[in-house]
């Protein structure tokens, strides 16, 4: 990504008063801070210990025959490789568990693809990965599985629980609408893999990662019709002497605005994935860092496409198709409070009148969207909410992003935006040092560019617009910005 030109920045800061604002508030924010932070904890993070899935293979190996898959039977099966790892192999059929299975380091548990289902009922968790602060685990896979999971108990409920663990393989798994989280990764996560796994009608978000979770791959995964989120990846505070499994509390009692103290995860890609249908976002990031989202496909989620929020920086969103987010329905009156957009009323459909765009930036810096196809959202393709730095949006095809317009909400290809803070702490200065570079954006947004008020130090040039109804760039920033028409 090109730097904002120097001599245009000092000029612009010595000459007027929105720079010099700008400036103040860049001092202030703890960005910087943040992700200094962060990778000092990925140079101290310990080397991975333990095995790595797949190199055991010289190992014990138990294979169950049809009939003699009861929970006791595959309860004692992985108790005999916790000493030594192996791999447990599971025939085809149907089995139902009433305890949580944890499981050891060095073990590979392996089922026949879709044939091979697993069952949790009455239980907070289903698989439990977790070692201890000075022993993580490590070199587990899971593979071949379908699982579901009902009737969970407690809060915050997962089919797999994932703490204090490295080196990790989990391969064409089928989760089917689990009572909760679909993948709950939390604290000392480090080295993940998912291939090919499928999670559907989670009844809380599909993926829930907390706090310090670092190089995770998802590839040709699928997420889709969750109740909250596809994926969320939060930094929420963990109060000294609470309970690290206590997320009720911890999400309740994390205050708005980021701080460079509270740990995000890190380093999370998405490669050829399919994040669809919903409620909540595709893509929330809550805080985190160096998140890259490449050749994916994120639509029809009810919010928005992807959010880069609350204190996210260094993401790459690029060669992906990013459509039909951001109609708003399904959304509680509560929700709707929460947005600060229950009084603007809802639509005959039951959805809100204030739609979402496909990709959302606030509170975010350095994050990049490149080389995607962003079309046919509600509520405007690419939004800068407020406090947005750093950013480029390059090479875009940014289309009829207005589904969801209604009178008093104009819809933009890309809006720099100035909103004002809903939140005590949040930060809301202007958009700025953006670049908005060679995209396309066609159809009738209201204006193909909007800056707003206060946006200054940005670059817009070398777009080819066409179909705006008010005009191609809306410019009412009232500061020094480097516009090329």
């Amino acid at each position: 990504m090109r730097a904002f030109p120097r001599d245009l920045l000092d000029r612009f800061g010595r000459r007027l008063w929105p720079g010099r604002l700008v400036k103040q508030a860049l001092k202030e924010w703890p960005m910087t801070e943040r992700m200094t932070q962060t990778f000092h904890f990925l140079d101290a993070a310990a080397p991975s210990p333990g095995s790595t899935p797949g190199s055991g293979l010289s190992l014990p190996a138990i294979r169950l025959d049809e009939g003699e898959t009861g929970e006791d039977r595959i309860v004692t099966a992985l108790a005999g490789l916790a000493a030594t790892g192996g791999t447990l192999h599971l025939p085809p059929g149907r089995v139902e568990l009433r305890h949580e299975i944890p499981l050891p380091s060095g073990v590979t548990l392996a089922g026949v693809g879709s044939r091979t289902e697993l069952v949790f009922r009455g239980v907070r968790f289903g698989f439990v990965i977790s070692g201890s602060p000075g022993t993580p685990a490590a070199g587990i896979e899971i593979r071949d599985l379908s699982l579901s999971f009902h009737e969970a108990v407690g809060a915050f409920p997962a089919a797999v629980l994932v703490t204090r663990a490295r080196n990790l393989q989990f391969s064409d798994l089928d989760l089917t609408a689990p009572a909760g989280e679909g993948f709950l990764l939390a604290d000392d996560v480090r080295g993940l893999r998912l291939d090919r796994c499928r999670i559907r009608n989670a009844s809380g978000n599909g993926l829930l990662m907390v706090r310090t979770v670092s190089d995770v791959t998802l590839s040709a995964c699928t997420v889709e019709r969750s109740a909250g989120s596809g994926l969320l990846l939060a930094d929420w505070r963990l109060v000294p002497n609470a309970d690290p499994l206590d997320f009720g509390s911890q999400a309740g009692d994390s205050p708005v605005a980021f701080t460079a103290s509270d740990p995000g995860p890190c380093r999370i890609s998405l490669v050829g994935c399919a994040v669809r249908g919903n409620r909540k976002m595709g893509i929330c990031t809550d805080g985190g860092g160096l998140i890259r989202v490449s050749g994916c496909e994120i639509a029809d989620n009810e919010c928005e496409g992807i959010t880069l929020d609350n204190g996210t920086w260094g993401c790459l969103v690029e060669g992906s198709r990013i459509r039909s987010n951001g109609r708003r329905a399904a959304q509680s009156e509560h929700e709707l409070h929460e947005d600060f957009v229950h009084g603007d009323g809802r639509l005959p459909d039951g959805s809100s009148q204030v739609k979402l765009p496909g990709v959302s930036l606030d509170n975010s810096a350095f994050c990049s969207i490149l080389n995607c196809l962003i079309e046919g959202n509600y509520g405007e393709g690419v939004k800068f909410v407020r406090a947005g730095h750093g950013c480029t949006v390059a090479r875009n095809t940014i289309a009829w992003n207005n589904r969801g317009y209604s009178k008093g909400h104009p819809h933009f290809g890309v809006r720099l935006g100035a909103d004002p803070r809903q939140h005590p702490g949040q930060f809301d200065f202007p958009a700025n040092a953006i670049r908005v570079e060679d995209n396309v954006i066609i159809g009738g947004h209201t204006a193909g560019i909007l800056l707003n008020e206060g946006a200054v130090f940005n670059v817009v040039r070398g777009n080819r617009i066409s179909g705006a109804v008010e005009a191609d760039i809306v410019n009412r920033s009232r500061g020094s910005n480097l516009i090329e028409t």
